[in-house]
């Protein structure tokens, strides 16, 4: 697909290793769902753009993966494990029951609740392809204010 569209100055990494290289035994830091490198990015290590991906739902079925979503996918943004130091950072939600106002509000208020209100969900314009997309800031332990993006597609069972 990349090729077909010309993209050739693009990477698309599936379930990426991090390792901490501040360590003498480069001890794993975490696996990323996804990773992006454009171009100007390739043969920098530490320069990549991160999605983690995390399944939710509406429902009290599904309120254990929404709070993994907060506490095993955006932490990892927060805690230094991914883009540490990076502009924009991305969760993917992959939305097994409907509706995502649902999920959105459910996880908005654990984000507000665990990382104060910088981190409440701004709606954007949306693409075709999604539900809905929002974004939100963290502060990363170290300081830096990373801006972390919130798409969430339809994932539900066909009819």
């Amino acid at each position: 697909m990349k090729k077909q569209l010309g993209l050739t100055n693009l990477e698309v990494r599936g379930e990426h290793e991090l390792e901490d290289m501040s360590t003498n035994d480069s001890s794993l830091l975490g696996r990323i769902d996804i990773t992006l490198k454009f171009g100007r990015q390739f043969g920098d290590e530490d320069d990549y753009i991160a999605i983690e991906c995390k399944r939710v739902g509406a429902g009290g079925a599904y309120s254990v993966l929404n709070g993994r979503y907060v506490s095993e996918g955006v932490a990892r943004f927060v805690n230094g494990q991914y883009a540490v130091g990076h502009a924009w950072g991305f969760m993917l939600g992959y939305v097994l029951s409907l509706p995502v106002d649902q999920v959105v509000d459910t996880i908005g208020t654990r984000l507000c609740k665990d990382y104060g209100k910088d981190a409440e969900l701004i709606p954007r314009v949306c693409h075709q392809d999604a539900l809905i997309i929002k974004v939100g800031r963290l502060v990363q332990q170290s300081g830096h204010i990373i801006g972390l993006c919130h798409l969430f597609v339809d994932m539900t069972p066909a009819a």
